[in-house]
């Protein structure tokens, strides 16, 4: 059907680096004004064998489109950061990131920020920058890295190095919402905590989400009392008006 035929794998830029094709009907995706920044489980094909937050090229009628990073165990199957129709040719995902941040920082610079008045403010916001799963916020000379996502623990020495060239920062704190990153796919993923990046990320994600606590259900509302039955004078009345109304007589 003209869609390639997967696992098509290579070594690109010292990482592993698979290729995803658009399914049928999704083609202009990543070729519209205002790209996607995500793609959905429906969307994508062929999608071989790639693991958590490996990266990938998207590839349309046999082109590469797109790149980002694939998840085999969410609905958004790839978070796509970089774009070939806007942002170029496709490069490696540390460029990948050194450009997107850059730009996300460019335009809060064009906003006034930081500025004599404030130097808190967001620099990067997930999908409104085109990094969904990733935050940055400045205080000052301090960037706060904030993942939502599991790719960005994965690759945390490439997003740090991009977030200090892009906002100059000197300390950088990092944060995960640690219950997100688990249903992100952590545990399918390292299930007995076994890899490097899964040592290295224990502190970040700790134990397993708490149990939901049962909330009881409300108490059943009061049965309501019988109403006691109207006096004959006012049903004779009512049964009067409805009449009158019936018949036209004001």
């Amino acid at each position: 059907q003209g869609m390639f035929r997967l696992p098509w794998v290579r070594r690109r830029f010292g990482v592993r680096c698979f290729h995803l094709s658009l399914a049928p009907g999704h083609e202009a995706l990543l070729n519209a004004p205002r790209c996607t920044p995500v793609l959905y489980s429906y969307q994508v094909v062929e999608h071989g064998q790639a693991g958590l937050a490996d990266v990938c090229e998207v590839l349309s009628d046999g082109h590469v489109v797109g790149f980002g990073v694939f998840n085999p165990f969410s609905l958004y199957r790839c978070r796509v950061f970089h774009v070939v129709h806007r942002d170029g040719p496709v490069r490696s995902l540390d460029e990948s990131l050194n450009h997107r941040m850059a730009l996300a920082v460019k335009k809060r610079r064009s906003a006034g920020l930081p500025s004599q008045s404030t130097t808190m403010f967001r620099a990067v916001h997930f999908e409104g920058d085109a990094l969904s799963g990733l935050a940055v916020d400045m205080y000052g000379d301090t960037a706060v890295i904030y993942g939502t996502a599991a790719w960005p623990l994965i690759h945390q020495e490439v997003v740090e190095r991009a977030v200090r060239r892009a906002t100059g920062c000197v300390w950088v704190v990092w944060q995960f919402a640690a219950h997100s990153v688990i249903q992100d796919g952590w545990r399918q993923a390292f299930p007995d905590d076994t890899s490097p990046i899964a040592r290295r990320a224990a502190e970040f994600l700790g134990a397993e989400p708490p149990q939901s606590k049962l909330v009881p259900p409300p108490p059943p509302s009061p049965a309501r009392e019988p109403q006691p039955p109207r006096p004959p004078e006012v049903a004779d009345k009512q049964r009067l008006l409805v009449s009158a109304v019936e018949n036209g007589v004001r």
